[in-house]
């Protein structure tokens, strides 16, 4: 009797110390997501960039993936802003997060990209350009992490883009 109870109490403190290393583990691959290492002119894990002094700027993407998260930093640097045209024509792009400290999302920058679904955009965010969603008809929810006194003070360019007229804006996401 006496095994069986050392064997279940083994088995706990077992199955305890896997769950906090699988979280730990889970942790550290988030945290590394975060900041991304590439060579000037190369592809950050599929993002095109320029480096602007100590800013990034993203202009494409050329990876497989469809939900995309894309990187707070390159190299150290901040991404604070989407070039024009970055995402455009990405048929297959199903969704977006787009990171806190991007402070702009340029013209026509997730332009026909009719698989677009959802969209996640941080309260950093201070300017969107005109045409950002031009042809995107199936965009479902956008995700805003600030509240609704902070989506107002964003400057459109198109304050009736037919897209945050037609979607689902979620606050505080």
């Amino acid at each position: 009797m006496k095994d069986n109870k050392q064997t279940s109490q083994k088995g706990g403190i077992l199955k305890k110390t896997t769950a906090v290393l699988l979280a730990l583990c889970i942790l550290l691959a988030f945290s590394a997501c975060g900041n991304v290492n590439a060579k000037e002119g190369e592809p950050a894990n599929g993002f095109l960039w320029e480096n602007n002094y100590n800013e990034v700027t993203i202009t494409g993407y050329v990876g497989p993936n469809t939900k995309l998260v894309i990187p707070t930093k390159i190299n150290g640097k901040s991404v604070t802003k989407i070039e024009s045209y970055a995402f455009r024509d990405f048929e297959a792009l199903e969704s977006v997060v787009i990171p806190e400290g991007v402070k702009e999302i340029c013209n026509s920058a997730f332009r026909y990209c009719p698989g677009l679904k959802s969209i996640t955009i941080p309260k950093s965010v201070e300017k969107i350009g005109s045409n950002v969603f031009a042809g995107d008809n199936n965009i479902e929810t956008v995700y805003f992490r600030g509240d609704e006194e902070e989506w107002v003070k964003i400057n459109f360019w198109n304050e009736d883009d037919e897209t945050f007229l037609r979607s689902k804006v979620k606050y505080n996401s």
